[in-house]
């Protein structure tokens, strides 16, 4: 399974990659929602099954993001 995962918090993306890891998952790191949507226009939103996104971002939260 193939993650984006939307989150500025350092330590929390750790402990994402390494639960999703440890299940053989594949995780793509945004930091911001901007980065994220450049990379889904990149990619194609259908590139990603699962989306872990962070709702409190600075400039466009997880939830404009998620309706964009």
């Amino acid at each position: 399974m193939n993650t984006l995962i939307v989150e500025d918090h350092h330590p929390t993306v750790q402990i994402l990659i390494r639960a999703l890891a440890s299940s053989g998952h594949e995780a793509t790191i945004c930091h911001s929602a901007e980065e994220a949507l450049d990379l889904l226009e990149e990619k194609g939103v259908g590139s990603f099954d699962l989306y872990l996104l962070d709702l409190k971002l600075p400039g466009m939260d997880g939830i404009c993001l998620l309706y964009t």
